[in-house]
């Protein structure tokens, strides 16, 4: 459930956290990872819950640039804040 990917966050040590710094992990299923930060921006992937994502610059208020792997490939997109707990 995303609330045990978010206790799963929270629990990592200091040293685990600054290893995964600047990314987030998705959590929920299906996911989509859009080209623009709105609900009618094309579509480029769905990612599933627990995946993993680099932040890049960029973030809205409530949406968070992000670059996945899309079967093998780098793909920058936008997923929106409240599917990601995001790493500082």
């Amino acid at each position: 459930t995303p609330e045990e990917i978010r206790a799963t966050v929270k629990s990592l040590t200091s040293e685990q956290r600054a290893l995964l710094k600047g990314y987030s992990v998705v959590t929920a299923d299906e996911v989509i990872l859009r080209a623009k930060p709105n609900k009618n921006s094309d579509e480029l992937a769905r990612l599933p819950k627990g995946e993993w994502v680099e932040n890049i610059d960029g973030d809205t208020s409530s949406w968070i640039r992000v670059k996945a792997d899309v079967d093998g490939e780098d793909v920058d997109g936008w997923i929106y804040r409240s599917y990601l707990v995001k790493l500082q």
